[in-house]
């Protein structure tokens, strides 16, 4: 071998190598996962109830951090708030569910709405997933209010409507996803565009996987709710787990206007069902997601309740948390199927 040969299989090798050594580090990447223990008695329920909510969000522009904040008066605002609680505390609800930006009100209001969920929660030892709200440092709060204490989780990557070119605006991005050990099993929140991210969509799968994840609550304000929706449908087929999205009923620009791949609402719940189940499930999908012969499109194959879009409403169900996937043969009466019952939709006034 000549001398120019050697030095460009030795260039090779070290290109090579600094690849390979390289390589770990895109592991950085991923977020770093937090598991909280909300469950010390170590209780567990077979079943859990669940509310929730697709309402519209006034929103406006916070002039000095360029992120949205909730305007318009605060009593009309928490007006509505209180008659979510009151129909979650109808429906008997464990886990209550409101969209991203839910609570992103200035610090006197936000602390007063704040109090109202925390009385909730406890009065009746309910968890709720309270939107959320943009720190002092610009990150993005996502509070998990239990009947006795109130965690963070946070949103990890902003969306393109939170990003800004100028120094100090827009929101900062977070590294640790939380993951809540409670009665009702393992629950992951994300905050809308982490579900399609790949670092945060991978953790979550991997989870599940290890028996580690359970529910997935996807909360949004985006109007690529399509999107999301194949995104549930596709983690439940190939993971145990459910997936909810939560999204706003409406948002800027969408006035009762739905694009071809775009719009706001379809908030839903995912998960496995039995072929024998799905004949209920077509009257409930609305003909947006079905294909040209009116069947449920297979990229939604795995969604199983969605609220209409532009509608303010709540869905309600009862999930069977001893079996996430359907049982492995119909004569299993103990395996406790349907994986979900009671489905309801309730409007919201």
């Amino acid at each position: 071998m000549g001398k120019t040969n050697k030095m460009i299989v030795a260039a090779t090798a070290m290109l090579v190598n600094a690849f390979l050594s390289a390589a770990p580090v895109l592991a950085d990447g991923l977020p770093t996962v937090k598991q909280i223990e909300a469950n010390p008695a170590g209780e567990k329920s077979a079943t859990v109830k669940i509310c929730q909510f697709q309402i519209n969000i006034p929103l406006t522009t916070d002039t000095a951090t360029l992120l949205p904040v909730i305007g318009g008066p605060y009593k009309e605002y928490s007006s509505k708030i209180k008659k979510c609680l009151k129909t979650a505390e109808a429906e008997d609800a464990g886990i209550i569910i409101f969209p991203e930006l839910a609570s992103c009100l200035k610090a006197k209001e936000r602390d007063r709405l704040l109090s109202l969920f925390k009385e909730h929660a406890k009065e009746n030892d309910a968890i709720i997933i309270a939107g959320t709200y943009y720190a002092e440092d610009r990150t993005c709060i996502a509070p998990v209010i239990f009947p006795d204490t109130v965690y963070r989780s946070y949103k990890l990557r902003p969306s393109i409507f939170e990003s800004s070119i100028l120094s100090g605006k827009g929101m900062n991005p977070s590294d640790t996803l939380c993951v809540y050990r409670t009665r009702y099993g393992n629950l992951v929140p994300l905050v809308c565009v982490d579900l399609i991210s790949d670092d945060a969509n991978y953790t979550v799968r991997r989870l599940s996987n290890r028996g580690m994840a359970d529910i997935l609550i996807s909360i949004c304000f985006n109007p690529a709710s399509r999107e999301f929706l194949r995104e549930a449908s596709s983690m439940v087929t190939r993971h145990p787990l459910f997936a909810i999205i939560a999204n706003s009923a409406s948002g800027p620009g969408e006035e009762n206007k739905i694009r071809s791949d775009s719009g706001y609402g379809l908030s839903a719940i995912a998960g496995s069902l039995h072929p024998m189940q799905r004949g209920s499930v077509k009257a409930d999908i609305p003909e947006i997601l079905k294909d040209c012969d009116g069947e449920v499109h297979d990229a939604y194959q795995n969604v199983i309740a969605v609220i209409e879009p532009q509608k303010e409403a709540a869905l309600s169900y009862e999930l069977n948390l001893s079996v996430i996937r359907v049982p492995m043969s119909t004569n299993a009466p103990d395996q406790g199927y349907p994986t979900i019952r009671n489905i309801r939709h309730i409007n919201i006034d």
